[in-house]
């Protein structure tokens, strides 16, 4: 039986967003920092301080998700996620 698309994107979203928790939750339990603990590490590398989307009608709201989940949780995720939109949509010449 195969997986559906939007099941695997659904899969990842999860897995990013359990993954953000765990960053969350072991950081201030151990007082460690990411150079100490390498699960930290490897996670903080994922990480993206912006992340651009072309057109956001190209991706289904899980990846999008996933997108929005690469950015650092910094205080509630205050990390920038920006949706273009494309020339098209804005009425402005391609």
């Amino acid at each position: 039986m195969d997986i559906h698309p939007f099941e695997t994107d659904l899969v990842l979203l999860a897995l990013l967003r359990r993954a953000d928790e765990l960053v969350d939750k072991i950081r201030p339990a151990s007082g460690e920092d990411a150079e100490e603990n390498p699960m930290l590490a490897r996670q903080r590398q994922l990480y993206r301080n912006q992340v651009l989307v072309g057109e956001a009608t190209d991706f289904s709201p899980f990846q999008l998700g996933c997108m929005a989940a690469l950015t650092p949780p910094l205080s509630g995720r205050s990390s920038l996620v920006v949706i273009l939109t494309s020339a098209s949509q804005t009425g402005a010449p391609a």
